[in-house]
């Protein structure tokens, strides 16, 4: 990406796995963080890109996700960083696909109710 931006500043990436599977996301997620890191990162804004407002996993509060913010040295700044790149990618989708944090909280509850026919109780997000 450096080299194609430094070559022409207007170079366009096109991202597709053609599978349906958020390979596409994560590589688009993963651009805009890119070149934030190139460009400077923008000012972050408080306003919440999600279905349900103050929704705990709308937020993108997993537990496994809120270990590494502890683990990681300014990890809440990160996680930020992370969620405005989400909240980024999303506005670019049609109205047919879903912010990723709410494609990993449908795959969770399709998971779960497969989980819960054969188990008393389905087990919380992580």
């Amino acid at each position: 990406m450096k080299s194609a931006l430094a070559e022409d500043s207007q170079t366009a990436f096109v991202f597709n796995c053609a599978s349906g599977r958020g390979r596409t996301t994560t590589a688009m997620v993963i651009a805009v963080l890119t070149l934030w890191h190139f460009n400077g990162i923008p000012e972050m804004s408080e306003e919440e890109i999600v279905s349900v407002p103050d929704a705990k996993y709308t937020k993108g509060e997993f537990e496994v996700v809120m270990k590494v913010v502890q683990l990681l040295p300014d990890g809440h700044r990160m996680k930020k960083e992370v969620d405005m790149a989400l909240d980024t990618v999303s506005e670019t989708m049609t109205p047919m696909h879903y912010h990723l944090r709410e494609i990993i909280i449908c795959t969770y509850r399709q998971v779960s109710n497969a989980l819960f026919c054969h188990t008393a109780e389905p087990p919380g997000p992580k």
